[in-house]
């Protein structure tokens, strides 16, 4: 691997350079039987379909590696370029909402579904939802479904932004379905509790004051652009506070869980 410069890495997955317009991304192989066909499938319909995302060229081989090979965008997530300048705070949630609402504007009928998705999750993170797991189920097929192309994990860190391009990365958690649900995920994101022992009490609080100004700004050029003003949307709440559950976060579970409970 030192022939490639590395750009980066996630919990499935490292980033490297195979040039100056192309990157791969190169599977642990613990991840790859899992994961990469789901991935595979997903950048190649979302890119058919249009979605703001980058161009998928293929697969290769390195050693006992196998990945996909993307266009490389030169720049920098926007949740690091806020970190530097919280001023921008205001210009980049509405990026967010701009993106996510382009995103829902394109259709897909070969992503995962949403609602076996959503019923997968629940079996998945039943050790943590204890006696509501079952409510969940049954919720799960009263919500509306559609074909709208869904992030699943769209907030700050999967936005790119370059001098003449905003796309969405990280696609591994995209399915097809109503996009009200992809918004309740990242409005539920943008209000997530602190979860890191020791914050100090000033920290809290403009780390807090910081995430109200990004749901507000979010919320309101999201409604702006969507002719239903985002209906219903807490109706979704409870499905995709389950998505969010994560093991070792117990502040953030404590909250989901209790928004799950107030709405049920």
């Amino acid at each position: 691997m030192e022939s490639y410069l590395f750009l980066g890495k996630g919990k499935t997955a490292e980033v490297f350079a195979l040039s100056d317009s192309k990157v791969v991304k190169l599977y642990y192989p613990q991840f790859y039987e899992r994961l990469f066909e789901v991935e595979e499938n997903i950048v190649k319909n979302i890119s058919l379909a249009g979605t703001p995302c980058p161009t998928y060229f293929g697969r290769m081989v390195i050693g006992n590696r196998t990945g996909l090979i993307f266009e490389r965008i030169h720049a920098r997530p926007s949740l690091e370029i806020i970190k530097k300048k919280p001023w921008m705070i205001h210009h980049y949630s509405n990026s967010l909402a701009q993106i996510h609402y382009k995103i829902h504007q394109t259709v897909s009928d070969f992503l995962p579904n949403q609602r076996s998705k959503f019923h997968a999750m629940v079996d998945f993170k039943k050790n943590l939802l204890g006696n509501r797991t079952e409510r969940l189920h049954t919720y799960i097929d009263t919500l509306p479904e559609g074909n709208s192309v869904c992030h699943g994990e769209f907030h700050f860190k999967n936005l790119l932004h370059s001098n003449n391009k905003k796309i969405g990365i990280d696609w591994t958690n995209a399915y097809k379905g109503c996009y009200l649900g992809d918004v309740a995920i990242t409005v539920l994101r943008l209000q997530l509790p602190l979860d890191t022992k020791n914050t100090s009490f000033i920290i809290s609080l403009f780390y807090r004051r910081f995430q109200k100004i990004a749901l507000t700004t979010y919320l309101k050029k999201y409604q702006s652009l969507d002719i239903y003003k985002l209906d219903s949307l807490e109706k979704w709440y409870p499905i995709v506070s389950v998505l969010l559950l994560s093991e070792g976060k117990t502040k953030q579970n404590k909250w989901l869980l209790n928004t799950i409970d107030t709405i049920f």
